[in-house]
């Protein structure tokens, strides 16, 4: 199992309503998307050895790489961040050099010491969170890796602590300490006990006071450090009291929680502690976090809730330590303390020794190299460890900011050099703020502006932008223009208060978490942007949502639009957009696409996948799902796989002129508990229509290409034809694309009402006869992609002659001329691949 859970001024009428008006195709008009071969890669399959251990998260990101070893196959890399390497999760990089078969034949890590990696990791570091392959910057011919390190771990790890020490011999009989706090005034520990006394404690043990102050006393707080107070948890009713310390009494002040804190079978408040002013108090039957605003007059002000990192209930304790910004919280079931970021990231986390932990507490000495962490236990003891180093480093500070590191790869897929961008860090001016997860996704956007420079999207899903609450999550994309070396050369930001983005986000909603380019949608000439918001509680919590921002060449936000995973049948808790990566044309009719992973979702909430294509109206005009039970996966898949976490297209590695998409399973449990998988799934569109003239051995100069496309062309492909929309001449929808194409060439599609024997045409054949008529010229797209409609019947009627117009029952059959100066045949164009249509009313 894996351990993680405005208006626009447009150019074009292209754009009116991209993504406003939700309308899922008709079944008319819809045509289907399946996948027709698969292969799953994991240790002991697909002649990938691994080796592999449990938890590693195999699958949890991916990479396509082109030809990194020159065998004429193209390699993956594919992301471990949870193998620990020399630690515990410090996340590896696997790069997998791959055979025509789609098996491994190959393949070779990168990690902490290993692999050639420069950059030192720590433990929890998780390198190889998110993955993107960059186009070649050092001009060496070969594509750049970039890998990000986000510094977060969710599973345990060693107690770096020392061995316990027991102060509870002195305390008083029956005395079962439920919490601690160090009171740095009065140099003591301030302890209590469920059975409603407090004492005050010395470093050695012994005990100075002891008052009865009655009731549950589940934990205690520290206000201030320079006033004789501390203000006590009760559970049941779950309120704080405010206790002078000086008296031993309550000053009167109080305050009632249970309008917000209502838990079952009398697991209420458990935990407190004081947050840059605000008080956190836990509620033991969910793990939640409470946040308030304690006020004069016993007023209660809600500011929100912290759910529990992994899903963990009873948290038992929690301490702030303002010096390093750092929240513990011990979770007893689990005997975990996990360091978080006050907006509650989870940063690292500790198996702890011993067991009913019931509070926790740091003595002085931090930061600095000998803290004692203070462990209050439901038993009758207090323990003390010293040298805890974790909480003193000032380093840990900098833990769940984030990091991206450009790894320049040799053919043998070493590392021959590196470039680390963090806060002030690789040319990157920003200071960033501890938990921003700065990397938590990636996206190569290529020369968008046409400045010359690559450009790279780096998600920061924890980003707390527009709002005051340090646990907002809300979250931001930084876009980078990086240099020949992979030094950041300029940067913007988009957030809830940057960029130009006029969206609302929510608190918790992680935009940035999942990055895609998608094209330049508006012909503005600059590349668009998909970003996911998994975590948006619209249609229920966690359902998530996509943000489709259209973006100016400076980086900034023109227009923006919403799509609800609600609206196309994503469910509570899918995370929906955990992953993006834009779809190949041919698995989209032409149409821009976007692949979506939600791990949590699908059939037996083993994960899913949805592919999604845009129409030139501004609607979602097919949305295809594949998991378990949809989209001709065998698999198997099940629960707690999280297929989607990861996902990348490999065009077409095995030669067969069709796309792969690969998609991570990184808690698949085939060669071990949450070892991971990465599927090879290749996709086939049930185009209208019977396509012909493929190439074959009658190519012109023996340029013969592979599968469902025309002869080779400069491209090392050839031109494939098909369809989205309907044969209808009524609805008019239908729309011709040719994939395939040398970039940025003109072409046109013409059509026939006969078809030939294959007759040579320049580089490529001519199957299409009869009467025929040529629609307008065009210019092939980024992705070699040509189109023509929809509006096509309409269009022979305005422009052609009697004999062009198409009507109810013709047959009429379709092919692409276009240029190819550098062509394998030299007579500078070529021709697709041919499909015969018959139209219907």
């Amino acid at each position: 199992m894996f351990p993680y859970r405005a208006h626009f001024e447009h150019c074009r009428s292209l754009v009116a309503a991209l993504l406003l008006a939700l309308l899922v195709a008709s079944d008319g008009a819809a045509q289907s998307l399946s996948v027709v071969e698969e292969l799953r890669l994991s240790e002991g399959a697909a002649g990938f050895a691994g080796p592999l251990a449990d938890g590693d998260g195999f699958g949890a990101s991916l990479a396509w790489l082109g030809d990194l070893n020159g065998d004429g196959v193209d390699d993956w890399a594919v992301g471990a961040p949870l193998s620990d390497g020399n630690g515990k999760d410090r996340g590896a990089i696997w790069i997998l050099f791959m055979r025509a078969d789609g098996s491994v034949a190959s393949a070779r890590s990168i990690g902490d010491g290993l692999g050639g990696l420069g950059l030192s990791l720590a433990d929890g570091d998780r390198f190889g969170h998110a993955l993107a392959s960059l186009p070649d910057l050092d001009g060496d011919g070969r594509r750049e890796l970039c890998a990000s390190v986000v510094g977060t771990s969710f599973g345990g790890t060693s107690w770096p602590g020392g061995s316990a020490t027991s102060l509870g011999a002195s305390l008083p009989a029956f005395f079962e300490p439920s919490g601690c706090v160090w009171h740095p005034g009065l140099q003591r520990l301030v302890v209590v006990s469920d059975d409603g006394r407090v004492a005050l404690v010395e470093t050695d043990g012994s005990v100075q006071q002891n008052f009865w102050v009655g009731g549950d006393l589940e934990a205690v707080a520290l206000p201030d450090e320079d006033l004789p107070v501390v203000y006590l948890g009760v559970e049941h009713p779950d309120s704080v009291i405010e206790l002078d310390l000086t008296t031993g009494t309550p000053t009167g002040q109080s305050w009632d929680l249970t309008p917000w804190m209502q838990g079952s079978n009398n697991r209420g408040l458990e935990a407190l502690t004081v947050v840059q002013g605000l008080v956190y108090a836990g509620l033991q039957d969910t793990g939640e976090i409470f946040v308030f605003d304690l006020q004069a007059g016993s007023a209660v002000q809600f500011m929100g809730i912290i759910p529990p990192p992994g899903g963990r209930d009873d948290v038992s304790g929690l301490h702030y330590e303002a010096s390093t910004d750092i929240l513990y919280a011990i979770y007893d079931p689990d005997n975990l303390v996990l360091e978080l970021t006050p907006s509650g990231t989870a940063l690292r986390s500790y198996s702890l020794p011993g067991t009913f932990q019931e509070g926790v507490a740091l003595l002085p000495g931090c930061p600095g190299p000998m803290a004692t962490f203070v462990v209050a236990e439901d038993n009758g003891d207090l323990l003390t460890y010293s040298t805890y180093p974790a909480s003193c480093d000032g380093s840990r500070q900098l833990w769940g900011r984030g990091g991206v590191d450009i790894l320049f790869l040799a053919a043998d897929g070493s590392v021959q050099s590196e470039s680390w961008i963090a806060s002030g860090s690789g040319g990157f001016g920003v200071s960033l703020d501890a938990g921003d997860f700065f990397g938590s996704a990636l996206a190569s956007l290529g020369d968008r502006n046409g400045d010359g420079l690559q450009e790279l999207a780096v998600g920061a899903a924890h980003d707390d932008d527009s709002s005051s609450s340090s646990f907002a999550q809300r979250g931001a994309v930084y876009l980078l223009s990086l240099t020949g070396s992979g030094q950041v050369s300029a940067w913007s930001k988009i957030s809830a208060t940057s960029g130009g983005f006029g969206g609302t986000l929510n608190d918790g909603d992680g935009f940035g978490a999942s990055l895609t380019g998608i094209g330049d949608v508006d012909g503005d000439g600059a590349t668009d942007l998909v970003v996911g918001t998994p975590y948006s509680d619209w249609g229920g919590g966690q359902t998530g949502s996509l943000w489709t921002c259209l973006l100016d060449g400076a980086g900034a936000v023109t227009w923006q639009a919403e799509l609800r995973g609600a609206d196309i049948g994503a469910q509570a808790g899918e995370a929906l957009g955990a992953a993006l990566a834009q779809a190949a044309r041919d698995w989209t009719g032409g149409l821009p696409g976007v692949l979506v992973g939600s791990p949590t979702g699908g059939d037996s909430d083993a994960g899913a996948i949805r592919v999604l294509a845009l129409d030139g109206g501004g609607s979602v005009s097919e949305s295809h799902l594949i998991d378990g039970a949809n989209g001709g996966l065998s698999g198997p898949l099940a629960a707690g796989d999280g297929l989607g976490f990861g996902l990348a297209v490999a065009g077409d590695t095995d030669g067969d002129g069709m796309s792969e998409l690969l998609a991570g399973a990184p808690g698949d449990d085939g060669a071990g508990n949450g070892r991971g998988a990465a599927w090879a799934l290749e996709l086939k569109r049930d185009s209208l229509g019977v396509g012909f003239c493929y190439a074959d051995g009658t190519c012109p100069c023996g340029n013969a290409g592979t599968g469902a496309a025309g002869c080779a062309n400069s491209a090392g492909t050839g031109g494939s034809i098909f369809t989205s929309g309907s044969a209808s001449i009524t609805t008019d929808d239908l729309m011709l694309s040719v994939s395939g194409l040398p970039t940025s060439k003109f072409g046109l599609i013409f059509m026939g009402d006969a078809t030939i024997p294959a007759l040579p045409m320049a580089d490529g054949m001519r199957c299409v006869g009869g009467s025929l008529f040529r629609f307008g010229a065009r210019l092939s797209d980024g992705s070699g992609v040509l189109t023509e409609g929809p509006g096509i019947v309409g269009w022979t009627w305005n422009n052609l002659g009697s004999a062009g117009h198409i009507l109810a029952g013709d047959t009429w059959s379709f092919q692409c001329w276009y240029r190819d100066l550098k062509g394998p045949c030299g007579t500078g164009s070529n021709a697709s691949s041919a499909l015969a249509i018959t139209f219907v009313l």
